[in-house]
């Protein structure tokens, strides 16, 4: 029933101009005002009724108005996450680099440095994007918690979306102490500055080659 009622609240919220959805948070809030005033002897399969209705609504969330969404705040993270996702061809190609860089050749020196540069780059640009990433959760709204945890009483919390889910928006763990917070504010700290330190390099040798 809280799953119902929090389907309910957000489809049938003032703002809402989809009529099909509202018309959908209607008709479950019906079933849910129903079940306690159906007489006791035929209350269960009233229960079953709108317990069918709860779910059938809930495996249709995605198809509902993007506003009214379960997890509709947690979107863009998981797009932004998916187009970060490490696949491309060619950093296929630059791992195998990353493989073969301790058997370079003495002929092959001239190219450690820049494949050093790869490397470093990429893990300071990990951690960048791991603070990013913690901004952005610190900034959520607090209904993406309430809707996984309603979700978890419906679905197998192992299942892939929720599992996922629960990892972005995370448990009530308290958090770290502060010379942890510390240290791990140090680390990023550091990865900046080499970033920083990487970009200058690549800027020089872009005008290098330019003035060539």
């Amino acid at each position: 029933m809280a799953l119902g009622r929090k389907l309910v609240g957000s489809l049938n919220d003032d703002g809402n101009h989809d009529l099909l959805s509202v018309w959908m948070g209607q008709y479950v809030a019906e079933l849910m005002l129903a079940v306690p005033a159906t007489p006791s002897n035929d209350r269960l399969v009233a229960q079953r009724a709108c317990a069918s209705a709860i779910l059938d609504l809930w495996s249709h969330r995605a198809a509902l108005p993007a506003e009214r969404r379960p997890f509709s705040s947690l979107e863009p993270i998981v797009d932004t996450l998916a187009a970060l996702r490490d696949e491309s061809a060619f950093s296929q190609l630059y791992r195998g680099h990353f493989a073969r860089a301790s058997a370079l050749t003495t002929t092959d020196q001239d190219s450690a440095p820049w494949l050093t540069a790869m490397r470093t780059t990429d893990a300071a640009a990990k951690c960048i994007l791991s603070f990013a990433l913690d901004q952005a959760l610190a900034r959520l709204d607090r209904d993406a918690s309430a809707w996984l945890a309603l979700a978890k009483e419906v679905e197998d919390p192992a299942s892939p979306d929720i599992a996922l889910l629960q990892m972005i928006v995370g448990g009530d763990n308290e958090r770290p102490p502060v010379t942890v917070q510390q240290r791990l504010l140090d680390d990023r700290i550091r990865n900046v500055d080499t970033l920083i330190r990487q970009l200058n390099d690549v800027k020089a040798s872009l005008k290098a080659e330019k003035a060539k």
